[in-house]
């Protein structure tokens, strides 16, 4: 078994895409077991767990949990992604976590319009 669980939101074709990506790096198939959060056994899937990943995905492991940009940038490094670690050093990680934040926040519409009309199961927000 892999050290770490990547929890995800299974219901979501941008996420989905996304962990697809993640699981092509270097090493990533010996590190890091994929798991939709609808279908995650119990470890590792916690409440709090379940409630991140239905907004970001997750890292869980080695008494790690690790949410959205953080968690992103951990699985580029140990996949030997060494272009990241600028990106995650203050301030560089603040401007990540605020981008990683707003694409979240729409990844139903990118789900759409992107990933072959394979939408995110979540409502959309209603126009003000």
């Amino acid at each position: 078994m892999t050290p770490y669980w990547l929890v995800f939101d299974g219901d979501c074709g941008f996420c989905q895409a996304s962990v697809n990506w993640l699981m092509t790096r270097r090493g990533a198939q010996q590190i890091f077991t994929p798991v939709a959060r609808q279908v995650a056994p119990s470890p590792p899937l916690t409440d709090s767990v379940n409630e991140r990943a239905s907004n970001e995905v997750v890292v869980v492991g080695d008494q790690k949990e690790l949410g959205g940009a953080d968690a992103v940038f951990f699985v580029l490094r140990k996949t030997g992604a060494w272009w990241v670690w600028p990106l995650a050093l203050p301030p560089l990680v603040w401007l990540m976590r605020v981008g990683y934040r707003v694409v979240a926040r729409n990844r139903g519409y990118i789900s759409q319009k992107y990933f072959g009309g394979q939408a995110c199961d979540i409502p959309r927000r209603p126009k003000p």
